[in-house]
């Protein structure tokens, strides 16, 4: 029998049904009782066509999941990203609660028009991308690929409510309403009963300074626990992406670096099953802080495997962290002089299936307390599930505490994957020994 949490009272064309994930089912009270449709479509129901039942999820947070890639690359043309993004295989497959606050069938990129919003909030705050002709040009996010990627048998709605250049403290939980980012969230949740598979993040840039990135952490977590509480589901998939890079003078590295740390964090230091995090640092670029198509394809194909997963409880096996580091000590030939010993740190991960081979693994740093940097790395190389570091011989004269990170500062470059396409989460800092 449906509880009532999946009976819908109306629907509308193009709509996406969340279904029961126990049944696979969604019901729809009609005049003449409960009437159940499996997962698939498309359905006519009453006066509503091209109805499907599946997988509802929200986008939420600022620039990089609105979407602020080009649509082309007059120089790389890369068609491959392209197609990918852009071709349907099965139309209303994936459909969109746009930004209108109506259902359509989602074949291409933008997902969001934020000049086209009902919400007061989407015009008090600024973002560019209301300025006339410039979803002509870009306004690519993560969503098609998402929802092209997450599973072929369920169909995929996306409800748009990203809002470019806002910190965590503007999407302070508030009532239902049109003036605040969180309240227009849930206004728009109303709008579809609140039925929905989980939440899709991607927010934490404009948060990358000294004063917010301290309690950054603690301050998710309460907004998730918020977010939670409000729609009256505990245990609601929650899937975030760790945020980029930023080409930008005067940046603090320590903060970008805080940030990433708190958001890989939330998935290792926790036991909630539904939550997920995905790398994004190591994605392609189109300005100093935005995602290319090429990029936005990578990260959506993330998220749809990591969705998968916190949907069934499983998040927390969705992408490779961080383990643990020994430090390795070799005496060649076993001459016990410094100049004929070998020292590494061998670092250790989780959630690994294999890396892809790369000739050079970049990423890796030690540093002070302070971020100061210990250059005391000269080689980084993949060995099997792990990586090793291999330690110049000063090394072990280095007094003090030293500290590694992956993926530090406001612009590093990191190219660990797995084979499977999923990248390590940054992090650090993590004291290890070097001598």
């Amino acid at each position: 029998m449906a509880s009532a949490h999946h009976i819908y009272g109306s629907v509308t064309s193009y709509q996406v049904l969340q279904r029961d994930m126990s049944t696979n089912k969604a019901w729809i009270q009609s005049d003449n009782g409960t009437v159940a449709y499996s997962v698939g479509g498309p359905y006519t129901i009453g006066g509503a066509e091209h109805v499907m039942v599946g997988d509802v999820w929200v986008m939420a947070g600022q620039s990089n999941m609105r979407g602020n890639g080009f649509y082309n690359d007059p120089w790389d043309h890369d068609d491959a990203a392209q197609d990918d993004v852009t071709t349907v295989v099965k139309k209303y497959y994936q459909n969109l609660f746009n930004s209108s606050e109506a259902w359509q069938p989602l074949e291409h990129e933008p997902t969001h028009r934020l000049d086209k919003s009902i919400r007061q909030v989407d015009f008090n705050l600024s973002d560019p991308s209301r300025t006339e002709g410039y979803y002509k040009v870009r306004g690519v996010s993560p969503g098609l690929a998402f929802a092209r990627a997450y599973d072929p048998d369920v169909p995929v709605g996306l409800l748009a409510t990203a809002h470019g250049g806002t910190t965590l403290d503007e999407w302070a939980p508030a009532p239902p309403g049109n003036t605040t980012l969180y309240g227009a969230m849930l206004a728009r949740l109303a709008r579809i009963e609140n039925q929905i598979a989980g939440v899709l993040w991607y927010q934490g840039e404009s948060d990358a300074t000294d004063t917010n990135s301290v309690d950054y952490q603690q301050r998710m977590e309460d907004w998730l626990m918020h977010l939670r509480n409000d729609l009256g589901r505990r245990q609601l998939p929650f899937v975030q992406v760790q945020i980029a890079r930023h080409y930008k003078a005067g940046e603090s590295d320590m903060a970008w670096s805080a940030v990433r740390n708190a958001q890989q964090n939330m998935v290792r230091q926790t036991t909630d099953v539904y939550r997920a995090t995905v790398a994004s640092l190591d994605a392609q670029m189109d300005d100093r802080i935005h995602l290319s198509l090429a990029g936005q394809t990578k990260v959506g194909h993330r998220l749809a495997h990591a969705a998968k997963l916190a949907r069934d409880g499983k998040g927390l096996e969705a992408t490779p962290v961080f383990a643990n580091a020994t430090l390795e000590s070799y005496k060649v030939d076993g001459v016990d002089q410094g100049w004929a010993t070998l020292t590494s740190l061998l670092l250790r991960f989780e959630n690994v299936d294999a890396w892809k081979k790369v000739d050079r693994v970049f990423g890796f740093t030690l540093h002070a307390a302070d971020g100061t940097s210990v250059p005391v790395v000269y080689k980084a190389r993949i060995e099997g599930r792990h990586v090793r570091l291999y330690l110049t011989y000063e090394a072990r004269n280095y007094k003090g505490d030293v500290f590694l990170y992956y993926g530090y500062g406001a612009t590093p470059d990191v190219n660990l994957e797995t084979v499977s396409g999923r990248g390590l989460l940054a992090f650090g800092p993590v004291k290890v020994p070097v001598a």
